[in-house]
């Protein structure tokens, strides 16, 4: 039972985060033009990097936050780490599959 709701909460986390990555990328791109305009344009890319490496963070906190709501909603009360990993690790993978398919073509 644990891998199904692992698998579903995945797939909420992917679609939760589709919508808040393009404005997450877009905050972090204008935070990087404003406030370094006199690094080169390979130091902005390396910030630009590690300013989305946000992104993946907000991920694991949503797919916890998914996973606790899921487990209340069946009644159910035993919160298991390991299954908000798998569901991050899932919502993570979904979208790789994604951009190779959708995004690259």
């Amino acid at each position: 039972m644990n891998a199904e709701i692992s698998f579903f909460v995945g797939c909420v986390t992917f679609v939760i985060m589709m919508g808040l990555k393009i404005p997450m990328k877009r905050f972090t791109e204008m935070i990087v033009e404003d406030y370094f305009r006199q690094k080169s344009e390979e130091e902005k890319f390396i910030l630009r990097k590690r300013m989305n490496f946000s992104i993946i963070v907000l991920n694991f906190i949503i797919a916890t936050i998914c996973y606790y709501i899921v487990l209340r909603l069946m009644g159910d009360s035993h919160f298991k780490w390991c299954c908000t990993l798998k569901a991050g690790a899932i919502a993570t993978v979904i979208y790789a599959i994604y951009e190779q398919w959708v995004i690259n073509d």
